[in-house]
């Protein structure tokens, strides 16, 4: 059963990083860079809508001040959630798969949750 869910957790990485991949693949040594990638390309909406949310509060510097804690906590849960993730997956070999499928859905969230987030700011 486990290797089951191992399965479906890499192909789920793949499915919601591919339209990444491709770029990611382009030049890349090994695994571990294309997982860097791969993170890295799923981080850029999560920083620009972070960006954009900020700026969307204009002079509220209280709201400024709580999204920046907010964005630091989450990245914080994050990263926990996902060496979470890679340690249960470690023994079946797939944990750097798992982590990055982790991280890049946690990208994908926050980042939609932001852009929420600017439009009921306006």
């Amino acid at each position: 059963m486990k290797k089951i869910t191992s399965l479906l957790i890499l192909s789920t990485a793949l499915v919601s990083a591919s339209a990444f991949a491709k770029d990611c693949e382009k030049g890349a040594d090994s695994m571990g860079e294309i997982r860097q990638c791969l993170f890295d390309q799923s981080y850029i909406p999560v920083e620009a809508n972070y960006k954009a949310l900020i700026k969307s509060q204009g002079t509220n510097r209280d709201a400024i001040e709580a999204i920046k804690k907010a964005q630091t906590d989450w990245l914080t849960f994050m990263q926990s959630t996902c060496d979470y993730v890679a340690i249960t997956y470690k023994g079946e070999g797939y944990s750097d798969d798992a982590r990055t499928s982790c991280l890049t859905d946690f990208n994908d969230g926050r980042a939609k949750t932001l852009k929420r987030y600017i439009s009921e700011a306006r």
